[in-house]
């Protein structure tokens, strides 16, 4: 799918308005807003792994890693004083 490519719906729970959007796009820079609330996303036909992926980069997986455990602190916090040289 291509970046500028409508693949999602949002509705206004106010008067109803719909609106095409592209799912990823709206991750990156906010859901549309209507009536002075943000829209309701009711459906979409993005990837969301994909979409996610592409609107936060390396912080996605940089994210999973550290849930699932796999970053290893690599600057331990020191012991004893800065002054003790």
């Amino acid at each position: 799918m291509s970046p500028g490519q409508s693949d999602s719906q949002l509705r206004c729970t106010q008067c109803g308005r719909i609106s095409r959007t592209n799912f990823a796009h709206s991750l990156r820079h906010g859901w549309e807003m209507c009536c002075g609330y943000t829209m309701t996303l009711e459906r979409t036909e993005a990837d969301m792994d994909a979409a996610v992926g592409s609107a936060f980069g390396e912080g996605l997986r940089a994210a999973r890693a550290l849930a699932a455990g796999g970053f290893q602190n690599v600057n331990p916090p020191r012991t004893g004083s800065a002054d003790a040289s």
